[in-house]
């Protein structure tokens, strides 16, 4: 009988690409493989890349390098001497390296104080500062929402308040720190809603309840109400599921499919019902279409949070608490001077503006990274660009590091990650990594990858496993080259959008005909696509649009077509008939003709007046000899005609002489000539 432990250990040893989350996990596994493959480093090297190349490969199995999208080609070579031979694994191990690339691990190593424009994290409390009376405030709320058996909690503020980082490093964090008694065995788990919010809240229930995802999103769509239930199998006994949804306005910005953005709401609100605590963050200038999803107004009707600017207090703490942690040391007045750029510009404003806080935190985040890293300056806050340059500042010298196709590049993957509709205001989007590098990279994906990971390491761009964005909403409008792009793109940007979204609702449709463009909207789109990445849902409506159109038109020419044969066929049976009525008609005329002809002849002596008459129709309905001859007999002979003049019977007539006149004499004694 096999050893089951000793298969079991063996298999452990085995290289698996999917364990890979970052550069150690990714370490971990090349050196497995080469392990399994008999080889050492220098060996490695040495086929894959000839001289010079084994320091480089050698820091890829100490964990001390990654790969750059430039040493790709390095890497194939690398993977297939350790015995990496199909291309499906040679993928697999592809992905686990853009994974690793992607991954936390991969910003600077040290203390990171500052998180720049990015949200802080759950494992980032610790440099969470600032916000710390109203954490404690959300805390307790929640635990109303528990003590009444579930219910919905509304957290609201502008954008860069620093609603996501009170949401994760503030409650999130305090929660599993077991600030309520209990809740370090809570189930606290994050979701994002996107463009399908049904299929993330799917995922996270299914992670808690050993249930396939898929299950669970068909189940919930039947009926939402079930969530009720998944909600109560989610944690054990004794236990609360706390459900933090971020970015909520995302229903409204990426969830294109209404019917999909009320399942969500329905759901969410049977789970806060059936004992689950729903905490849910929305961006402000959102509120009025959040008002308009009428179970959630009435669930949070006295359960509204608001997150406003930071007092001077807080903003002092958010400045020089994550410094004294760090053991950085701050110059003589550069606390005073962030807080007076910070400070409320313009008479009528009592507090700072809430989206200066990314500014804060990324001019602090640069200045760190731009210093000795023992000591921030005014000096080096303003070699950065200051509050109201550093975004910019930092934004520009990726881009301007980058060659003129990668300039391009950059263009397109920074639009791409920014929804744009005509009646809201701009937001960042988060779009698959693999999708976008598809539409942008082509033949260059590796360019594609590379200006990607620059926008990643200056944390402008936010990477998790298989997803990216745009870090923080501040990059729109503080970046002139990015809002410029934005300005002029916008009437594309729209239009691009609007046909992503149709796609998707034709492919929900299981391709409904009636949803593809045609016309003058067709010709537009294919316009705007042209010489564009596209995603496979987009190409293949067009595709289709162009192919229904391309349908229609050659059914239209071959029904014009066909009209003209009945035309000219009608036009032919048209003369043909016409033809035949005036052969009839002749016909007709002369066999009347000749009847008339005929008849002459026995009246010519009882009635040769008649006859002469009928003559003369014969001859004129056909002129034919027969007729000619009639007439001229008719007019040969003599013929009597009626005289008028009398009232009375005539008893007398007489001609003169010559013949020339004829007297006629009547009853009543009158006399004619």
């Amino acid at each position: 009988m096999p050893d089951v432990s000793a298969r079991e250990a063996d298999e452990a040893d085995d290289a698996d690409p999917t364990r890979v989350r970052d550069r150690r996990d990714f370490a971990r596994e090349l050196s497995l493989l080469r392990e399994r493959a008999g080889l050492t480093v220098r060996q490695v090297a040495a086929k894959a890349g000839g001289y010079g190349a084994h320091s480089t490969v050698g820091d890829w199995f100490a964990g001390r390098g990654l790969p750059s999208a430039a040493s790709r080609g390095l890497l194939v070579r690398v993977l297939q001497a350790c015995g990496v031979a199909d291309a499906q694994s040679l993928e697999e191990w592809l992905s686990a390296w853009r994974r690793a690339r992607r991954s936390p691990g991969r910003r600077p190593a040290g203390l990171e104080p500052y998180r720049g424009l990015a949200s802080f994290q759950v494992q980032d409390a610790r440099w969470f500062f600032g916000r710390r009376e109203l954490t404690h405030r959300l805390v307790a709320r929640v635990g109303r929402l528990r003590d009444r058996g579930g219910g919905v909690q509304l957290v609201v503020g502008s954008s860069g308040s620093g609603k996501s980082s009170l949401l994760r490093a503030g409650l999130m964090a305090a929660l599993r720190a077991g600030e309520l008694p209990g809740s370090a065995d809570w189930s606290v788990v994050l979701c994002v809603p996107g463009a399908r919010p049904v299929d993330e809240l799917a995922g996270r229930l299914a992670a808690l309840t050993a249930t396939s995802q898929d299950e669970i999103a068909a189940t919930i769509r039947e009926d939402p109400g079930d969530c009720a239930a998944y909600a109560g199998r989610a944690v054990e006994s004794g236990g609360s599921l706390v459900l933090v949804i971020d970015q909520f306005e995302e229903v409204f910005t990426l969830c294109a499919d209404g019917d999909e953005r009320r399942t969500f709401v329905r759901a969410l609100c049977a789970a806060a019902s059936g004992g689950a605590l729903v905490v849910l963050g929305l961006r402000a200038d959102f509120y009025a279409p959040f008002l308009r999803l009428p179970e959630l107004v009435t669930a949070v009707q006295d359960a509204q949070l608001a997150v406003g600017p930071m007092n001077e207090t807080e903003l002092r703490e958010a400045i020089t608490e994550p410094a004294r942690m760090a053991e950085i040391d701050l110059e003589g007045g550069l606390v005073e001077l962030l807080l007076k750029e910070v400070a409320p510009r313009g008479a009528d404003r009592a507090a700072h503006n809430a989206g200066v806080l990314p500014l804060l935190s990324h001019v602090l985040h640069a200045a760190w990274h731009q210093g000795n890293g023992r000591t921030l300056t005014i000096a080096g806050y303003h070699a950065v660009g200051g509050l109201d340059g550093a975004v910019a500042n930092s934004a520009d010298q990726v881009y301007d590091a980058l060659s003129p196709a990668g300039r391009e590049t950059a263009r397109g993957l920074l639009l791409e990650l920014v929804h744009i509709a005509p009646d809201t205001a701009d937001t960042r989007r988060r779009v698959a990594t693999a999708e976008l590098l598809a539409r942008h990279g082509g033949d260059r994906s590796g360019e594609a990858e590379d200006v990607l990971d620059r926008f990643i390491a200056q944390r402008l761009i936010t990477a998790d496993a298989d997803s990216v964005e745009i870090s923080h909403e501040a990059l729109l409008t503080a970046w002139p080259l990015l809002r410029g792009w934005l300005s002029t793109d916008r009437a594309g940007l729209v239009a691009g959008r609007e046909l992503a979204a149709t796609a998707a609702a034709w492919q929900r449709d299981h391709h409904d005909p009636d949803a593809l463009y045609r016309g003058a909207r067709l010709l537009a789109a294919q316009a705007w696509a042209a010489g564009r990445g596209l995603s496979p849902p987009v190409r293949a409506f067009l595709d289709a649009s162009t192919r229904h159109a391309r349908h229609r038109t050659r059914r239209m020419q071959q029904l014009i077509v066909s009209l003209g044969i009945l035309l000219v066929l009608a036009l032919g049976a048209s003369g043909l008939a016409f033809q035949a009525q005036r052969t009839a008609a002749q016909q007709r005329d002369e066999a009347l003709s000749l009847k008339l002809s005929a008849e002459t002849g026995a009246l010519r002596a009882t009635d040769p007046a008649l006859a002469a008459q009928l003559s003369l129709a014969a001859y004129r309905l056909v002129p034919g000899p027969e007729a000619r001859g009639s007439l001229l007999s008719a007019l040969a002979g003599p013929y009597a005609t009626r005289l008028t003049a009398h009232t009375n019977a005539v008893y007398t007539a007489a001609f003169s002489p010559d013949g020339r006149l004829l007297a006629t004499g009547s009853i009543d004694r009158t006399l004619r000539l």
